[in-house]
């Protein structure tokens, strides 16, 4: 679990197979798209929103949080770039095979 801090609050995060399928169906964004999405501003925010909708499913927290908030959530501080760094680390290690001994 990743955590982004947002008003002295540490919000978790997670990018997973459920974002992908959910913020695939809700930007009609095929898988291969969804790689590329995070270089759109606007998809980028979507991404985070289902990403932190998931993160407090996982952690069993209610979620309280807007699609409009994920605007200032990621202007806050190193917000989008911690965030832009949850997304490459979790993209790449759901797509890397893991290795067999």
């Amino acid at each position: 679990m990743h955590y982004i801090k947002f008003k002295e609050q540490e919000l978790p995060i997670a990018i997973d197979f459920a974002v992908i399928k959910n913020t695939s169906a809700k930007l009609k964004i095929t898988l291969q798209e969804f790689e590329t999405a995070i270089n759109d501003m606007e998809k980028t925010e979507v991404i985070a929103f289902e990403a932190l909708k998931r993160g407090h499913k996982l952690e069993n927290i209610p979620f309280n949080i807007k699609e409009t908030d994920v605007e200032d959530i990621l202007s806050e501080e190193q917000n989008y770039a911690n965030f832009l760094h949850i997304f490459t680390q979790s993209v790449l290690k759901m797509f890397t095979p893991s290795k067999k001994n």
